[in-house]
């Protein structure tokens, strides 16, 4: 996902806004 110009990955099990898998913050 790319959020101002930086990627982030998508979340998985969070359903909305951001969260954190992996290790690593994403947001869905």
């Amino acid at each position: 996902c790319n959020w101002y110009g930086t990627l982030y990955p998508l979340c998985v099990t969070t359903q909305s806004g951001w969260g954190w898998e992996n290790s690593q913050s994403c947001i869905s």
